[in-house]
């Protein structure tokens, strides 16, 4: 557990940066760089000989302090269990569009420190910025056809199931993006992940979280960069993490998570109206019921006026906000029974960390 993570967050938070003059050289080594890391994850994400892939190699150019690399093809195709000789569509999309300043400008060759790539990173940016972006993301026939059969099981209203399917034959743009600052002490990381599309249906994750300089200390000179490849040294990485869980749990208590945001908006068509009507009926007679204390009927009214909030329009829009407790790190995860890291809870703007009090006994 904690390998997988300290392994991610290595790759997340100290990719580098670039100066305004890139050479041709430097984007044709980050070019095969990424290319390479491409193939190698789709070798591991299809481990099925009926399933095949359709990706264009990445092309990238510079522009000014970035590197933007783009391919224009991705699927996943499955062969037909009836007719081994038919593929039919699992996914495809118009491919990726990522952009970075993640690169080494120095003059070393080979690895270098990840703690000195990092610096040299952030001597030309104030920022390390990465996104990437898969463009119009549809689901093909063969999970289209999927889906319509378990809707006769668990959808029993014609207009959810009709509603379901508008949704499944919609395409959709995904993105996630990070950037990293720093300050004396702390590099401070945020991350978007995007999905959605032009017609009011989109979920939005944002976290925010920092991470103590004081990493180095503990890292020394075994985290490394491959100037080749413009990426952290894989095999060195592996190595750091396997070595010495202690020092790896350690690295995970100077990360700390500082809030996470879920943004939603749903285009329903007003088909959800009927069962709003009868959960605000349902906290009503909750309400009335004697046994139900003071906080409680705060709770549900607090419910109530987000419900009544959503029914004036036909789409059902959220903001959802968790802060963290100051002193909760990503290695308080590791415990079996963590205690409870939020210390807020803001629901569209309102308050609900009464929430917290009511459900402690379960942490």
């Amino acid at each position: 557990m904690l390998r997988h993570v300290l392994f991610f967050l290595c790759c997340a938070l100290f990719l580098g940066a670039c100066s305004s003059q890139i050479s041709d050289g430097v984007v044709k080594k980050y070019e095969n760089g990424l290319n390479a890391e491409f193939k190698k994850t789709l070798l591991q994400i299809v481990d099925n000989k009926n399933v095949r892939v359709e990706a264009d190699d990445f092309v990238c150019r510079a522009d000014g302090k970035f590197v933007i690399c783009e391919n224009f093809t991705f699927a996943l195709l499955e062969k037909n269990p009836r007719d081994g000789a038919k593929l039919e569509e699992i996914v495809r999309s118009q491919g990726f569009v990522l952009r970075s300043n993640q690169l080494y400008l120095g003059d070393r060759e080979g690895n270098v420190s990840l703690k000195d790539a990092v610096d040299n990173m952030f001597e030309n940016n104030e920022k390390i910025q990465v996104s990437i972006r898969m463009k119009s993301f549809k689901i093909g026939e063969k999970l289209t056809r999927e889906i319509k059969a378990a809707q006769r099981f668990f959808v029993k209203d014609v207009k959810i199931a009709e509603l379901v399917q508008e949704w499944v034959k919609d395409s959709y743009d995904l993105e996630l993006n990070y950037d990293v600052a720093q300050n004396e002490k702390n590099y401070d990381w945020t991350m978007n992940f995007t999905f959605g599309n032009a017609k009011d249906n989109h979920i939005k994750i944002s976290k925010r979280a920092s991470v103590s300089k004081d990493l180095w200390a503990i890292a020394g000179d075994e985290l490394l960069f491959d100037t080749a490849v413009q990426n952290v040294s894989e095999q060195g990485l592996k190595k750091f993490v396997e070595d010495d869980d202690e020092r790896a749990l350690k690295i995970l208590q100077l990360i700390k998570p500082q809030n996470l945001q879920i943004d939603t908006s749903l285009q329903t068509n007003d088909v959800f109206k009927p069962y709003l009507t009868m959960a605000k009926g349902y906290l009503q007679t909750l309400k009335n019921r004697q046994e139900i204390d003071e906080k409680r009927i705060v709770l549900f009214d607090k419910v109530a006026n987000l419900m009544d909030k959503m029914d004036k329009s036909s789409i059902y829009r959220s903001n959802l906000e968790l802060l963290f407790k100051d002193d909760f790190s990503v290695a308080d995860f590791s415990g079996v029974a963590p205690e409870n890291p939020i210390k807020k809870i803001i629901l569209n703007g309102e308050d609900f960390s009464e929430i917290l009090q009511m459900s402690s006994e379960l942490w």
